[in-house]
């Protein structure tokens, strides 16, 4: 299994507001993505010279959580040299009105 990191933050907006935030956040970002669910999003982040690229996954289904998980893209790399972390790191900054 490959790399990943996992961060589960407490929001202080409904739902409602992280389905409209959310995407937004990610447009911004130019991560290609997909509502998976009405509480979800996949997003992808391409491929650089720092990896294979990533896949990260959005769970809002727990009213007051926000949970993010960002996942090597090409199963076998063992080591993401932070990249995950910073993928989290970049989301979370884009959406600042949500902490």
């Amino acid at each position: 299994m490959g790399a990943s990191a996992t961060r589960q933050v407490q929001v202080s907006i409904d739902q409602n507001q992280l389905a409209i935030t959310i995407p937004a956040a990610l447009h911004a970002l130019g991560w290609q993505f997909i509502q998976s669910s009405p509480t979800s999003y996949d997003a992808a982040v391409k491929t650089n010279w720092l990896s294979w690229g990533e896949n990260i996954a959005i769970n809002f289904s727990q009213p007051g959580w926000l949970q993010i998980t960002s996942r090597c893209a090409f199963p076998l790399q063992l080591i993401d040299w932070g990249k995950n972390n910073k993928n989290i790191d970049n989301l979370l900054a884009h959406l600042p009105t949500v902490m």
